[in-house]
């Protein structure tokens, strides 16, 4: 039934009946961002024509409606002591906050509006800020970022959203993952957003984050159509590790990269370096033999045993292959 196409009362076009649900089942999300501003004019109005208190009349509706107007000498609610569900206007009737109160903040349940009466953030609060689920909105009306929240700042699971620059990148998905304070952090998939190349709304990065970088194991495709595509590990944004370089699925590079340039090819256990693992052994102790571990690492070795047998050695041979 959710599939059922209904038309929007004020533009005429068509969507489906679970969409309109979200905008009072009447509306579609532009037409409704309308509506709203339309409200907040009529209601400006209709308090502006009230300027006088006539026998605390004025004073009690607001009581009686939780309503709060900044900077009016008679409001009937007291920021201070209220808790509970408060609607607060600025001072010329737009609407600032409607949702849960509790000891002078926003808390529970709530939706907060920019001056032009359209919404900016819609979910849960604690102690003023943003903590829970919630989603905020552009200027535009649009859905920025929609997840989880904490102390003000987006953490934990969540999706963000292009800014919509054009039509086309109107609710387009930019990462859907993981948040720690406000960043990118644990894995998460990141998309393109490029409209002129064809690769709008394709996997970017699909892998492990740290504080807003590429970090552990990702796959990253620079060019889906012709799949230049890069599978292994990164550290602080480069490729830096073991990794592979694919071009439309076949290996381009295949080893160990170093601050996102190709070191060298990918050294077979038996060959590896005992001590860093990512290249060729290639000095061996003298009088025990034992082949052991790279130049760099050799370089950087003090001690006068051998690794393996701890036999103390008189000299050590680079061996050439």
């Amino acid at each position: 039934m959710n599939n059922l196409q209904l038309k929007c009362i004020t533009c005429s076009k068509q969507y489906t009946k679970k969409t309109l649900e979200k905008y009072r089942g009447l509306y579609c999300k532009p037409c409704f961002y309308e509506i709203l501003i339309k409200e907040n004019i009529d209601l400006k109005k209709a308090l502006s024509d009230q300027l006088v208190d006539t026998n605390g009349k004025y004073t009690k509706i607001l009581y009686e409606n939780s309503i709060y107007i900044r900077g009016h000498l008679n409001n009937g609610i007291n920021l201070t002591t209220h808790e509970g569900l408060i609607k607060i206007y600025r001072k010329g009737g737009i609407l600032l906050y409607n949702g849960g109160w509790k000891n002078r903040k926003q808390h529970g349940e709530g939706k907060q509006y920019r001056e032009d009466g359209s919404i900016e953030y819609d979910g849960e609060w604690k102690n003023g800020k943003s903590d829970g689920n919630g989603k905020s909105y552009g200027e535009g009306g649009h859905v920025m970022y929609d997840g989880e929240w904490l102390d003000g700042k987006i953490h934990g699971k969540g999706k963000s959203y292009f800014k919509p620059v054009s039509p086309a990148i109107v609710g387009q998905l930019q990462y859907d993952g993981e948040w720690l304070d406000g960043k990118r952090h644990g894995k998460g998939k990141s998309y393109f957003k490029s409209v002129f190349s064809g690769r709008l709304g394709q996997l970017q990065y699909d892998g492990e984050y740290k504080f807003g970088k590429y970090h552990g194991k990702g796959i990253y495709t620079w060019k889906p159509l012709n799949c230049w595509k890069y599978e292994g590990e990164w550290v602080e944004g480069d490729r830096h590790g073991y990794g592979v370089l694919y071009q439309d699925g076949s290996i381009v590079q295949d080893g160990i990269w170093e601050k996102d340039k190709f070191s060298h090819e990918k050294i077979v256990e038996e060959e590896q370096c005992i001590i860093c693992y990512t290249k060729k052994k290639c000095y061996a102790f003298i009088p025990c033999g034992h082949l052991c571990m790279c130049e760099d690492c050799h370089e950087k070795y003090q001690d006068d045993k051998c690794i393996i047998c701890r036999r103390e050695f008189s000299i050590s041979y680079k061996i050439f292959n």
